[in-house]
């Protein structure tokens, strides 16, 4: 048998009960260095949403950038942080890119992680990047309950070359699979009758309700 290392990083634990939400960055950070190369990350990130999503929804879709849950502390508390919601008119998506320079990434014993290879031979335990934004996905569904619309989260891996093994959840994907996961979603909802929503509604109450502090 291989022989195999192991090494795990430490998962974030505690439950995490959010009661509010911010979009987008104060005008007292908005120009702080990492916080400038963070949206700039952001605009060539937004660039491949758009390209995916404009071809399928037309202009049935709208992007708003860092959505950031926090809980009845505010910022003094833990917070979770979205790089951008998708909010559509068969849907909402809050999407965070991963970057892992990794190899392989494939379902764990561990609860809320991933294993991913970082080295040959080398396996270390990821927190899921799924199960850190599920908070976020609770807060909007509460928050958007009168519109009945679905709440996902998707994880975007920057790394075309890696290899995401069988049984990861399909939420987990790289950016050249966007289009087969959108368009696939958009079927299921045609199939289903479920009727579009009205995304200009929901995008009202998300700017409104989430204004930053």
């Amino acid at each position: 048998m291989t022989e195999q290392n192991f090494r795990c990083v430490q998962v974030p634990s505690g439950r995490f009960l959010a009661t509010q939400a911010t979009l987008g960055y104060s005008n007292h950070v908005a120009n702080e260095p990492a916080v400038a190369e963070r949206r700039g990350r952001y605009v060539a990130f937004s660039r491949q949403l758009h390209a995916v999503l404009a071809p399928l929804l037309e202009e049935s879709y709208s992007l708003y950038e860092e959505l950031t849950v926090l809980t009845s502390r505010g910022f003094a508390g833990p917070v979770i942080r979205a790089d951008c919601v998708a909010v559509t008119n068969m849907g909402v998506f809050v999407i965070s890119q991963v970057d892992w320079a990794v190899s392989e990434v494939s379902l764990c014993p561990e609860k809320n992680s991933l294993r991913v290879l970082t080295a040959p031979k080398t396996y270390e335990i990821y927190p899921n990047p799924l199960r850190y934004t599920a908070p976020a996905v609770h807060f909007l569904s509460a928050f958007l309950h009168e519109f009945e619309v679905p709440v996902d989260t998707l994880a975007v891996l920057n790394n075309e070359t890696c290899d995401i093994r069988e049984g990861v959840p399909t939420s987990f994907l790289k950016a050249s699979e966007l289009h087969h996961f959108f368009r696939l979603r958009r079927e299921l909802a045609s199939s289903m009758r479920l009727g579009f929503m009205d995304f200009r509604e929901m995008g009202v109450r998300l700017r409104t309700g989430c204004r930053q502090v």
